[in-house]
């Protein structure tokens, strides 16, 4: 698969990437409550993918260019336990600090599917499916304020958050098929190669 630096586009479930600083006034800082907050430890398993495609307008030296959109597709899996540490602080009543740290604890991940459209928009030229080795980690930091209280139960919350996620997959055993002569059908046994997938992700909630 070659990215050529072609526009590459990211998809994520369905996050809105949105980000506003807020900042934290000095007085609330002073008045951190005695507490120490909440430490927590939980476990959990992520489902899915996380899709990467390739395509549209791309710069080379020689000059732009264009191509249909996707040209190129790689979905990777996200079947993997994880184990996660979270460290809630309140300050004074209305502000609400946390940190969130994850990980996965084993390696076993599932199938990366690669295609790759050449020549029919609707059917891929080349396919294939390699067995994959990931791991995944996360961080995340979190602000909220509280800025009004109901007489029902429930409050309202303004906050903002800002996630850091890295994918690494050692992918093997790969499995191609393709309608085009030029490019190999067949199986290639052994380590194929190596991904890396990170994403920056800040956001109101």
């Amino acid at each position: 698969m070659k990215l050529q630096g072609m526009r590459i586009i990211h998809h994520f479930s369905t996050l809105l990437a949105l980000f506003s600083a807020i900042s934290i006034p000095a007085q609330a800082i002073a008045d951190l409550e005695p507490h120490l907050g909440q430490l927590t430890f939980t476990t959990g398993h992520k489902f899915g993918e996380t899709l990467y495609q390739i395509g549209g307008a791309y710069s080379t030296n020689i000059g732009p260019g264009f191509q249909p959109f996707p040209t190129s597709e790689l979905r990777f899996p996200l079947t993997l336990p994880t184990a996660t540490i979270a460290f809630i602080q309140p300050i004074r009543e209305k502000y609400t600090f946390a940190i969130r740290l994850e990980t996965s604890y084993t390696t076993h991940s599932g199938l990366v599917k690669d295609s790759d459209w050449l020549t029919n928009p609707s059917v891929p030229d080349i396919y294939s499916e390699s067995r994959s080795y990931g791991s995944f980690k996360e961080g995340g930091i979190e602000f909220n304020m509280r800025i009004s209280k109901f007489r029902l139960p429930g409050e309202l919350k303004l906050g903002c958050e800002l996630d850091y996620m890295h994918y690494a997959y050692e992918i093997f055993d790969l499995a191609q098929t393709s309608n085009l002569p030029k490019y190999y059908t067949g199986v290639v046994s052994g380590a194929v190669g190596r991904y890396q997938v990170s994403y920056f992700i800040p956001y109101l909630q």
